[in-house]
């Protein structure tokens, strides 16, 4: 495997694990039912992007990312500090929108430094943006 591919397939890694632990985190503040089901999809198909490339991986000998502990604890103080004085549904909304922007961001970084990258890892990123980008389409919905 070469290392644009694993970079890249870590990449998509690490941003499915940052969206599910976000999700996971935020989800208790959540009291719109409609968001509350869009998140537990968003997190159900990050868990299915995230297994996907790990199992890819570790096909090809290679270690999948693993999230430090540190990463989840910044997360953690980031969504309490930012929901600290509002839990409404559009702050929360504009949350996940601003997360999911920062995921795509990162991703078209690492694209563009890695891009001879192969077929699946190309494929895999594409169907990570195309999924944050409908994300943040219907989470507009709520602001």
């Amino acid at each position: 495997m070469k290392r644009s591919d694993k970079q890249v397939l870590k990449e998509i890694q690490k941003a499915a694990k940052r969206s599910l632990n976000t999700i996971h985190t935020i989800s208790e503040k959540v009291y719109d039912d409609a968001l509350a089901l869009d998140l537990n999809r968003q997190a159900l198909k990050y868990t299915e992007i995230e297994d996907k490339t790990s199992k890819y991986l570790l096909s090809h000998k290679e270690k999948p990312y693993s999230p430090k502990a540190m990463d989840k604890v910044k997360t953690f103080c980031e969504v309490q500090a930012g929901t600290l004085l509002n839990t409404s549904t559009g702050h929360i909304a504009e949350m996940m929108i601003l997360g999911n922007s920062k995921g795509m961001i990162q991703m078209y970084k690492t694209l563009s430094r890695n891009e001879d990258a192969g077929q699946y890892a190309m494929e895999m990123a594409k169907e990570f943006v195309d999924f944050e980008e409908k994300n943040i389409e219907r989470l507009r919905e709520y602001l």
